[in-house]
């Protein structure tokens, strides 16, 4: 058995949380449809009172993004319906959840390529023909005025790019009103590699070769086009404890420093949320592809030369990497240039964070919640930070500062539907 696989598999790894009573009923008065084109793949759940025909006139969109790290999760997994959650699609909206592109298989831009055909999905009515096409006493057409986006971990990633990107598209005719942040991943997703998991802990050396694995995996998968959409956990679980493995020496005029890369940024090697928030803030800002490391954060000590000699050079191309040739250090596919300015609107932002979370640091909601706040003002962000808890602290029941959260969202909902022209 590979190293991976093994690790994947040893006992006590699985996690499989009890779902509550509220998980499993949260669309119990909504119609599934699965909706399959060739460039997309979403689960649809309408309303019942909009799939009877009940209503006629329009309805209006919740775009809602699940999380897992960009390397697993699932629309239709019970055990992350987040139960706040229902308040919000319990307002009449048909929410659409997208079972995006995964990692390995798929890269950071691969994945993101959902946005603009979601976006275009939308504006050109391909929505109502294919949900009265499995629906056929359902009479409403989609509002086409501003939706409410939201996503969980690294689904926030989505939603947020979901408004960067579709204010640049000529042909996208939405805009976002309310955008809502759970535990918002706005760099990447860390798990150090010395944490322990499950009562499992293991060695460096078996960690390393995961580590070797997984990227020569990723470049086989990446070579063949295969492509993930919906991983229910724990499969591919085995990423996650890799994501801060990569260190590189890198020599530079002042000295010999250390540097780190995470596996997971080697394997999404692309934008992030942070990345568009710093070139934006600082017109030449410096390209974020190494950053400097400290003791006792359980990297593993690899090489990029190491890695180029363990996978070869057709498989490191096959992940759109590039070593430097001045430096032992990877050059990452993306260029700063690609930033462009700041969407001409802000939508209301709402989030909620644990301020102990490890895996997307809240330092970095922060940093976004500042940018926010100097370029379109305070009244457009407002969020909890929530002291004691970690990620993902609200995946079962509904913490007193979450319910604060949801009220507020649910009365922007409402009092948005009260005034359809409403503008943000």
């Amino acid at each position: 058995m590979s190293a991976f696989n093994a690790l994947n598999r040893v006992p006590g790894f699985i996690y499989s949380p009890e779902s509550t009573k509220t998980q499993y009923e949260l669309f119990r008065k909504f119609t599934k449809v699965d909706v399959e084109t060739a460039e997309l793949k979403l689960v649809v759940y309408v309303p019942e009172e909009i799939a009877t025909g009940q209503v006629q006139t329009s309805y209006d969109v919740h775009v809602f993004w699940h999380g897992g790290g960009m390397l697993t999760g699932d629309a239709e997994y019970k055990q992350w319906h987040q139960e706040h959650l229902g308040g919000i699609i319990n307002q009449g909206l048909v929410v659409i959840w997208p079972q995006y592109p995964l990692m390995p298989e798929s890269s950071g831009k691969e994945i993101e390529e959902d946005i603009p055909n979601l976006g275009y999905f939308l504006s050109d009515g391909s929505i109502d023909s294919h949900l009265m096409q499995k629906l056929p006493d359902m009479k409403a057409r989609f509002s086409l005025q501003d939706i409410v986006c939201s996503g969980v971990s690294a689904g926030c990633h989505m939603a947020c790019k979901c408004w960067v990107e579709w204010d640049r598209l000529v042909n996208v005719k939405i805009r976002i009103s309310l955008l809502c942040l759970w535990y918002s991943m706005n760099s990447q997703y860390l798990r150090e590699a010395d944490n322990e998991y499950c009562n499992v802990k293991p060695t460096r050396e078996k960690l390393k070769e995961i580590a070797l694995e997984q990227l020569t995996e990723a470049a086989i998968k990446r070579t063949s086009g295969e492509e993930v959409r919906g991983r229910i956990p724990p499969d591919h679980m085995g990423s996650l404890p890799l994501t801060a493995c990569i260190t590189h020496a890198v020599t530079r005029d002042e000295g010999s420093k250390k540097f780190v890369v995470s596996l997971w940024k080697l394997l999404w090697n692309h934008l992030n949320l942070l990345d568009y928030v710093r070139a934006w803030s600082n017109p030449e800002p410096e390209p974020d592809t190494v950053t400097t490391i400290g003791e006792g954060n359980g990297c593993i000590f690899i090489s990029p030369r190491e890695i180029e000699k363990r996978i070869g050079k057709e498989k490191l191309a096959a992940l759109h990497l590039k070593l430097d040739p001045g430096q032992e250090c990877f050059m990452l596919g993306y260029a700063l240039q690609e930033l462009g300015s700041p969407p001409s609107y802000c939508p209301q932002i709402d989030f909620v964070h644990g301020m102990e979370d490890r895996n997307c640091n809240i330092q970095d909601m922060r940093e976004v919640k500042s940018f926010i706040e100097a370029q379109y003002g305070k009244e457009y962000i407002r969020g909890e930070e929530v002291p004691g808890e970690a990620h993902g602290f609200d995946i079962i029941g509904i913490h007193p500062q979450v319910q604060l959260h949801r009220d507020r969202v649910c009365a922007f909902v409402q009092n948005r539907r009260a005034s359809p022209h409403l503008q943000c």
